[in-house]
């Protein structure tokens, strides 16, 4: 091998602007920029492609001066010029860096900290502020780029800055369209926003970037330590309240309660989507999907008459879903006894397929009269239970829920007690 001439590695900013004076000079240009008169690289949207660029510029190193010029700062945006300086300094070869802004200048948030990574990194940066990821190359990479920030948050706002063009939003949920990209084989960076939720105090995605920071590492130390087995209990305490809300007449109360309640579904989904199990897209989806499906008579070409054909068709349906016809398969057994009981008996009418029956069932009044003298102390809660499913089935008949029965009766024992414990001075 000769002595090697003068490699100068320069950048060519965050757009074309410079282009034409880098073109400028004595010394061969490479890159594979669109510089008219320059030696054409490929695109190095893969290792092997890189090597060739760098053996290549090298290769005419021995013959004579040469230039290669890269996107954004010579080093970082680049994978190129990161290769060939590499390669020169293993060499011990003269090479002289010109600097010039990165990529993600023009796109940098004025008035506010943020941090400039590379693609390989995201796993360890710091969502909860304002990151750049730089030195992206190609619409595949950039897709890869999106996914990894969207697995670590289902709710980052993304912003494509390719170079020489304007930057361009990515919804959370959306793929990346490399058509739709100005130069889709040219380098880019990534600006993520972590929150700029009150923007839209109204919108699902707000809601979710309030959730992602309340779950960032310096978020609410409560949020943080959760876990969907945490959460259970405020589950179902939320949707009880709303429940109550509509008993009260609903309106802005119960307005409230179903954000309490869309809280947990979006914890839920944060939680997730931290672990790679799945995002709030995926609840979205998945529902989305299921009613269409259990619909047919609205959304296909099927006849129904009347809610009750409506509702065993859905049975139907479920049941199909599951390839076998265990009727309590989707009953959920956390559900309180009386909601659990009503669903049973509600879904074993829809199927026609009947449930057993006792003494107290086919006759629950009369069977009220005598029970307790007729039945052995030993054996008093089993009877308790036949009992209370014989009233879950008169309930049922009337078109009744018990359990809203019982918590309405709660709720007026309660005021009941209230108004006997008040002085009547008072």
């Amino acid at each position: 091998m000769g002595l090697m001439a003068r490699i100068t590695i320069s950048g060519a900013g965050p757009d074309a602007a410079r282009l034409a004076s880098i073109a400028r000079g004595s010394a061969d240009t490479f890159t594979w920029l669109p510089i008219e008169g320059a030696h054409d690289l490929p695109a190095p949207t893969d290792a092997t492609r890189i090597d060739h660029s760098v053996k290549t510029v090298l290769d005419h190193a021995e013959r004579s001066a040469v230039r290669y010029v890269g996107p954004g700062a010579p080093l970082g945006d680049d994978p190129v010029a990161d290769a060939l300086v590499r390669e020169c300094r293993a060499r011990a070869l003269d090479v002289e860096l010109i600097e010039a802004p990165p990529l993600w200048w023009a796109n940098r948030p004025e008035g506010e900290t943020y941090s400039v990574i590379f693609g390989d990194d995201i796993d360890e940066a710091d969502l909860s502020r304002t990151c750049i990821v730089t030195g992206i190359v190609g619409a595949a990479k950039l897709q890869e780029v999106a996914s990894r920030l969207r697995l670590r948050s289902q709710s980052l706002r993304l912003r494509v800055a390719p170079w020489n063009s304007s930057p361009s939003a990515i919804a959370p949920a959306a793929e990346i369209d490399p058509s739709a990209l100005p130069t889709p084989l040219h380098p880019c960076s990534v600006v993520t926003a972590p929150l700029a939720a009150m923007d839209e105090p109204d919108s699902i995605r707000s809601l979710l970037e309030i959730v992602a920071r309340l779950r960032a590492p310096d978020g609410c130390p409560w949020d943080r330590e959760q876990t969907h087995e945490s959460l259970r209990r405020h589950m179902v305490e939320e949707a009880y309240e709303a429940v109550e809300a509509i008993d009260d007449g609903g309106g802005r109360e119960l307005a409230a309660e179903l954000g309490d309640v869309l809280v947990q579904v979006a914890l839920h989904s944060q939680i997730a989507s931290e672990s790679g199990e799945f995002t709030f897209a995926d609840v979205v989806s998945s529902i989305s999907t299921k009613l269409v499906r259990r619909h047919p008579h609205v959304f296909d070409n099927l006849k129904l008459e009347g809610a009750d054909e409506v509702l065993s068709n859905w049975e139907r349906i479920k049941a199909g879903e599951r390839g076998h016809e265990d009727f309590l398969e989707g009953v959920p057994k956390s559900l309180p006894s009386l909601a659990y009981a009503r669903a049973a008996w509600s879904r074993a009418e829809r199927l026609s397929a009947g449930m057993p029956d006792n003494d107290f069932a086919r006759n629950p009044l009369d069977a009220f009269e005598g029970w307790l003298e007729q039945v052995p102390e030993s054996q008093r809660e089993t009877a308790l239970g036949q009992f209370m499913l014989a009233l879950v089935r008169i309930a049922t008949a009337i078109d009744l829920d018990p359990e809203l029965a019982l918590a309405g009766e709660n709720r007026r024992f309660r005021e009941r007690v209230r108004r006997s414990l008040v002085k009547p001075s008072e």
